[in-house]
């Protein structure tokens, strides 16, 4: 039996966490539709505090980061090949496995440090809810 993926029509929300471990300190809210372009340009988000943590005081400490990211409906179109796609041609620093969700960090900014040495290493982290 062949599983139904949701539709980018039925997906609300992405989020973005700046994380200390396992507690996100920052976030950004978008809507999937926003990343459906398979060619997209790079776009800075700018983080908001996690009030419930209280780790990052205000919103304008939170930092801003810069991203592409492209989302694909696997309903309507199950095999894209987003090399064919100009924001794609040159591979990032360090090669990553080949996925249907793919977003680069090109640059960070005033991120508050959540390692103990008093730096931020930025790094991408992608998961289902439903664990699929």
């Amino acid at each position: 039996m062949k599983t139904a993926y949701p539709t980018i029509e039925q997906m609300d929300n992405i989020f973005v966490y700046l994380m200390d471990g396992k507690v996100p300190i920052c976030f950004w809210k978008g809507k999937v539709t926003e990343f459906t372009n398979p060619d997209p340009s790079y776009r800075w988000i700018i983080l908001k505090n996690d009030k419930a943590i209280g780790k990052v005081a205000e919103d304008h400490e939170a930092g801003m980061i810069q991203l592409k990211l492209s989302i694909n409906d696997k309903n309507h179109n199950p095999s894209i090949d987003f090399k064919q796609y100009a924001a794609w041609a040159k591979p990032p620093p360090r090669r990553l496995g080949s996925k249907k969700i793919r977003c680069f960090i090109f640059q960070c900014r005033d991120i508050p440090s959540a390692d103990t040495d008093g730096s931020s290493d930025s790094y991408i982290s992608v998961w289902n809810p439903e664990g699929e």
